[in-house]
């Protein structure tokens, strides 16, 4: 039979990933700050937008919300986390938008869940923040698996999601079996 790949590499030393992370300064909330930091490069820098809490089922998720407008709602991808919209976010609330950008549950700083992560889970956190936030209508910018996550939000709220942009977006293929 085919040696498996991890069989293959055995007594290999696994290369080391470069880390990146998110740090909360914890604080009144006039004092959050967030510091991303990739340990690739020595970057850190202090994110731009403040940090906010919203109470989850399960434990605390972490957005920001800035500008005035039509409300965007951005989702990362797996493993990602709200910076990546960091530079979209800025030209777009200077183009008279609202963003809204959460880390998903287990990704950024947001809680990490002791239970399974599907798509299902994510959905039902992403429209408990819209909930919370009151948005009657939203526009949903997804990336990657936030693609899938906010085409399931689409669906479960057909009447509040007005708009839905995929940016490079999983799970919407379907793949013929040989």
């Amino acid at each position: 039979g085919r040696e498996s790949n991890s069989a293959a590499h055995k007594g290999a030393k696994p290369a080391t990933q470069p880390k990146t992370w998110l740090e909360v300064a914890p604080g009144p909330r006039s004092e959050a700050r967030v510091r991303y930091v990739d340990s690739r490069f020595g970057v850190r820098h202090d994110f731009p937008f403040e940090p906010r809490r919203l109470r989850g089922r399960d434990g605390d998720l972490i957005y920001f919300d800035v500008g005035r407008g039509t409300p965007l709602v951005c989702i990362h991808g797996l493993v990602g986390d709200f910076t990546h919209f960091e530079y979209l976010a800025t030209r777009l609330v200077s183009a008279g938008h609202r963003v809204i950008d959460v880390d998903l549950t287990g990704g950024g700083a947001s809680h990490k869940r002791r239970e399974r992560y599907d798509t299902d889970g994510f959905a039902r956190d992403v429209i408990h923040l819209i909930d919370a936030l009151g948005l009657e209508h939203a526009v949903l910018v997804g990336h990657s698996a936030g693609g899938a996550i906010s085409a399931e939000v689409a669906l479960r709220l057909p009447r509040r999601v007005s708009h839905l942009v995929l940016l490079s977006s999983a799970g919407l293929r379907s793949f013929v079996r040989p």
